[in-house]
């Protein structure tokens, strides 16, 4: 007892979950839980302590570290404009409207009465969390908004001081640099350099080390018996990164006050904040540098690889409906600020755990083009720069590097070459997307979490009380808030330079309005991915979650039901989990909480969830989804707005205006941000979270981590560089083998039989036409020989989408029979037959049932179905219009519920 009142009298820094000891009354946080149970043991010191040995200075041959005969826009200047001059206009290097001034009085802004909503709002205990027995991380979180909660959980490193952590000392990736002087230049042999693209191509897919991808091509030639042979090094492969793809240059900044030095040209530079002399090696151990990648030749590299080719034409280009929102194209933001024949970009920047043991995280800057066709957007995603540290950047110095170069390309473009001819594009920076923790960064303001957090609007926040401590509610009690504008914010900016204080929650001026034409407030838009997955999880832990049991819409006690009900839905091979029971999910990857909003909760949670609870969740459901779809009408975002606004201000009278949280908040600014850029899923951070998966299995060891990770970046725009080099001298064998390593979908197998744009795969079987299929193919007036065999099929590929009947039973969880027809009807495959070199499908229509719905509103993607029809019939695969998602969920013993839904966030999760 007297290790815990020592532990009693210490500063409480606090609040925290409290915890029982042992057979004592009092409770302690889990912390002194934790030291009293594993007390720490003192250690002798040694008589004579080993003195530490100083460490020897390298010589370097380069102070960049990586190329020094290559040419670097940064360092040059250009020839009629300072770039230095740009970086101090705003908006408008294009605008020149004057500023608006800002009342802070009660003119634009609603006065909010802290102390009224302070007494309306009753105490609750603890933070909202997930079961115990789920190992919920929100204990140790207890104050945090869930925004904040799961960016920590995800994007953060934990803090374990016991963790091993991350050196990015260069020095390995250095010495190998060095070695690689002295190693043979690129062979001059064109066959040889078809072979290490290969190899390159090789080690990419299977995301192998040099020195794997070295042993690899060795084992091949003891194989084939070729010891004489070309056999590259992996010396040898990074020479041919490095001489097909873009620079890389090393930036520093001031490891005193954090100010931008550049390249350090010499091997002692002066600061010209702080004075401070700088040296690089010193710099290097304290890691004040990050590694930049030219955007400019990297997206000439793209455009001379035969990607011009695919540039999509937003004049041009076919729409379903002429005035609906289809495309990024679509956005009033885009048609004002990209002119005709320029392309657009838009930039993703986030934090990124590079290992699960260290505190170290990295921040890529990564963009895609818009002009590119979705699927091509996904492939093709850049990197500008990479920042490595415990800490997270100044974006002020980080970004000064990339905001330059976008100066460059807006006034003079890009030239490149396409069939012989030289052409020159103009290439304008258009959005920045980011999560609710990144963007305050981005736009220099304050966090979600504090008075005038939102970014979007003027909305003040009110902080309520929240167990034993408080949270920022967005609750619209006191009516709609006025939005921001570019001219206001920037001059709140100004004043907060010249202060040093807040200004209705902007700090300062953001080096990202120094991009041409780039609004500090609309072009750094929300994020419906992180946005939508932050309230999947909060209101589910609130459904079925212990801490809410007594409340009127927990309905913890039906959880066995709710997972009974949930694992025995199947899915389309579009999804590519099958649902997973609730008590997992803690671990839920974004996609299937976006499966669990959209396709899951409502059938699940019928006769389960209270309807008034039930009714108000399918009014988010019912926004999204109108948002989603491949065609928005302009009217549907004025309905889905209204659905979102009506969910936000219920949430007040049914759950409480504590749960009223960011995430919450952002949903109703998503009408703009569709007006503005299109659907959510043109710009939403989806694309590049997955991507950044990819940049964190580039990581092999914790040395050079920047510097992997650049160097996998540069091997993609390698490989896209030399395949259009060298393809004229490769085998057919080779051509198509380069291909299958260089995709990123799963290919099926070569289909048996090929008939227009159905292709039929599997060995058929042969059959005579029995009775039941005679009178279906009557009744469609297909002529057929009645003593003739037919081929049937159980799998076909129609329009790039696969299809299975009703009897191919080697996938288990998957429904693939299910379509949706041209005509709107629902039809079931049974079998697929070809009569006279035509591909039918023959099976059954399903009955309708529009009457019953899932909640009070018809929802447009649910089609409710009722048994088949009892006669068989026989359609032309070409009639297909889509696959449905079709699932029965029983609701009791003696009533089941089948649905047929429409993939609406195949867009969203295209493969």
């Amino acid at each position: 007892m007297d290790n815990l009142e020592n532990c009693r009298r210490r500063r409480k820094r606090g609040p925290y979950i409290q915890y029982h000891f042992r057979d004592s009354a009092v409770p302690v946080p889990k912390s002194t839980l934790n030291e009293l149970d594993h007390p720490e043991r003192k250690r002798a010191k040694p008589a004579n302590p080993p003195k530490p040995a100083v460490p020897r200075k390298k010589v370097l041959q380069d102070s960049q570290g990586i190329n020094k005969q290559k040419h670097d826009f940064l360092t040059s200047t250009f020839s009629d404009v300072d770039p230095t001059n740009y970086l101090e206009t705003p908006i408008g290097a294009a605008s020149s409207d004057p500023a608006v001034s800002i009342d802070n009085g009660n003119g634009n802004v609603p006065a909010c009465d802290f102390t009224d909503c302070d007494a309306d709002v009753p105490c609750v205990d603890g933070f909202l969390d997930e079961d115990d027995d789920d190992n919920d991380e929100s204990e140790q979180f207890q104050c945090m908004d869930e925004e904040e909660l799961f960016d920590q959980i995800f994007d953060e490193p934990p803090d374990d001081p016991d963790d091993n952590q991350l050196d990015d000392d260069s020095s390995q990736d250095e010495s190998e640099d060095d070695e690689c002087a002295t190693a043979p230049d690129l062979p001059s042999s064109v066959r040889d350099r078809v072979k290490l693209l290969l190899l390159l191509a090789t080690k990419k897919r299977h995301n192998l080390t040099y020195t794997a991808a070295e042993s690899v091509m060795k084992l091949s030639g003891l194989l084939n018996k070729d010891r004489d042979g070309f056999s590259p090094s992996k010396f040898l492969m990074k020479e041919a990164i490095d001489a097909y793809s873009s620079d890389m240059t090393v930036h520093y900044v001031c490891p005193n006050c954090g100010d931008y030095i550049g390249r350090i040209e010499y091997n002692v530079n002066i600061c010209g904040n702080c004075q401070l002399q700088l040296d690089y090696n010193e710099c290097k151990k304290g890691k004040s540098y990050f590694l930049y990648l030219s955007v400019k030749q990297q997206i000439k590299a793209l455009l001379e690889s035969g990607l011009s080719a695919h540039l999509i034409s937003p004049q041009h280009r076919s729409k379903l409906c002429a005035s609906n929102y289809e495309d990024v194209y679509d956005g009033k933001l885009y048609k004002r600020h990209v002119p005709k024949g320029a392309l657009s970009f838009n930039i993703f920047v986030d934090g990124l755990q590079v290992a699960s043991t260290s505190k170290h995280s990295a921040w890529p800057v990564l963009l895609t083009l818009n002009e590119l066709p979705l699927h091509l957007r996904r492939k093709f995603v850049l990197m500008a720069s990479v920042w490595l540290g415990k800490k997270k950047p100044d974006i002020n110095q980080y970004m000064k590097p990339f905001v330059e170069e976008c100066l460059e390309m807006y006034h003079f473009g890009i030239d490149y070459m396409e069939n012989g001819v030289i052409k020159n594009v103009k290439i304008v920076c258009l959005m920045c997307i980011s999560d609710s923790v990144a963007r305050p960064l981005l736009r220099n303001s304050k966090q979600f979490n504090g008075r005038y957090g939102c970014g979007l609007c003027c909305h003040r926040g009110f902080r309520l009380r929240y167990g034993r401590g408080k949270i920022t509610s967005y609750s619209l009690c006191n009516g709609e808030f006025p939005m921001r504008t570019h001219e206001e914010t920037m001059e709140l900016a100004r004043e907060g330079d010249r202060t040093g204080t807040f200004h209705m929650g902007i700090r300062g001026t953001s080096i990202l309005s120094s991009i041409p034409s780039f609004d500090i407030i609309h072009c750094l838009d929300l994020d419906i991915f992180h946005c939508l997955v932050n309230v999947a999880k909060r209101f589910t832990n609130l459904w079925i979650g212990k801490r809410r049991i007594n409340e009127p819409y927990n309905v913890r006690t039906r959880l066995a039901v709710i997972d009974r009900r949930l694992l025995a839905i199947t899915t389309i091979d579009d999804i590519s989990r099958a649902p997973r029971s609730l008590t997992e999910r803690s671990d839920f990857r974004g996609h299937e909480w976006f499966h669990w909003i959209v396709f899951y909760s409502l059938p699940v949670m019928m006769n389960i969830l209270p309807p008034r609870y039930l009714n108000h969740w399918a009014l988010l459901v019912h926004g999204v989804v109108l948002l989603m779809q491949n065609s928005v009408a302009k009217s549907e975002v004025t309905y889905a707005s209204r659905y979102l606004k009506l969910f936000n201000e219920q949430i007040d009278l049914l759950y409480g205006r504590v749960h009223v949280t960011f995430s919450v908040h952002l949903l109703t600014h998503l009408e703009n941000s569709t007006v503005n850029f299109a659907q959510p899923w043109t710009h939403s951070a989806f694309i590049y979270e997955s991507f950044l998966g990819e940049i964190k299995a580039s990581v092999k060891s914790g040395t050079g981590v920047a510097q992997q990770i650049t160097k996998h970046m540069q091997l993609r725009i390698a490989l896209q560089k030399m395949r259009a080099d060298l393809e004229f001298a490769m085998s057919d064998e080779e051509k198509e083998y380069l291909t299958s390593v260089m995709s990123s979908s799963k290919t099926l197998a070569n289909p048996h039989l090929v008939i227009g744009p159905v292709s039929l795969l599997g060995e058929p079987r042969r059959m005579t036409l029995s009775e039941e299929y005679r009178h279906a193919l009557v009744r469609s007036d297909v002529a057929f020989d009645r003593s003739k065999e037919y081929p049937s099929y159980d799998r076909c590929i129609v329009n790039n989408e696969l299809f299975q009947s009703s009897n191919y039973n080697r996938v288990k969880r998957q429904v693939n029979c299910v379509v949706l027809l041209e005509s709107n009807k629902v039809f079931r495959i049974q079998s697929f037959i070809v009569i006279s070199n035509v591909c039918y499908a023959i099976g059954h229509y399903f009955k309708d049932r529009r009457h019953v719905k899932v909640s009070d509103r018809a929802l447009p993607h649910y089609r409710v179905l009722g048994e088949n029809e009892n006669m068989l019939r026989c359609i032309p695969t070409t009639q297909f219009s889509m696959k449905l998602i079709s699932f029965t969920v029983k609701l009791s013993d003696e009533e089941k519920l089948t649905l047929g839904c429409v993939n609406v966030l195949k867009m969203e999760m295209l493969n």
